[in-house]
């Protein structure tokens, strides 16, 4: 959805739709405000920037929570609702960082994201300035998917999915690339081993 405001000088509905859905996904989990400024980052990308975008984003992002509001305010709880709106620094114990799991798995994580976006950069120069810009969009959202762990207060694997949506799109880039495809099936198969072995560590311990 979002890259279709790319260039597009009637995208009101588009950004208005992408900005509610980041609000609604931030009152379930609330490090997932973050991405509005993901948002509006990738409309200064794709298109000219002007006004009535502005607006349509921060109407989208204020209407759940002006709706939500109104319902606490009209149950008096309005003051306990404010006061779940909380943030404590990201806490990772060092006991979890030193499993094997966790540790081979953001290893093969860091060095497929580091691999996949030098090649990425250094094909940038040759790809059409659409594909720029996209690339560019899911860089940020890369960013951003980091920074919204350090929101939630504690450690945990299911935000790392977020991660996963720019990752999956640069490795399959890299693959893509690949002269040889017996180096890209290689990875794959490592890739798969890898799931393989999260699946089933609870049962080998």
């Amino acid at each position: 959805m979002v890259f279709s405001i790319y260039k597009s000088h009637a995208a009101y509905a588009r950004i208005f739709d992408v900005a509610l859905l980041v609000s609604a996904a931030s009152l379930i989990y609330y490090p997932c405000i973050l991405f509005f400024i993901w948002v509006l980052i990738s409309i200064s990308i794709l298109k000219p920037v002007d006004l009535r975008d502005l607006i349509s984003a921060f109407l989208g992002l204020f209407i759940p929570y002006f709706l939500l509001a109104v319902k606490y305010f009209w149950t008096d709880s309005l003051d306990k609702w404010i006061k779940t709106f909380y943030w404590h620094p990201l806490i990772v114990p060092v006991s979890v960082l030193l499993r094997k799991d966790v540790a081979v798995t953001f290893l093969i994580l860091i060095v497929l994201a580091a691999w996949s976006f030098i090649a990425i950069q250094t094909s940038l120069s040759s790809t059409v300035v659409q594909i720029r810009k996209y690339w560019t969009v899911l860089f940020w959202f890369f960013v951003f998917s980091i920074l919204s762990l350090f929101l939630s207060g504690h450690f945990q694997v299911t935000p790392l999915l977020f991660v996963l949506i720019p990752l999956t799109c640069s490795v399959s880039n890299l693959m893509n690339r690949m002269r040889r495809e017996s180096i890209a099936e290689i990875i794959f198969f490592v890739v798969f081993l890898l799931v393989i072995f999260i699946q089933l560590q609870p049962l080998l311990q």
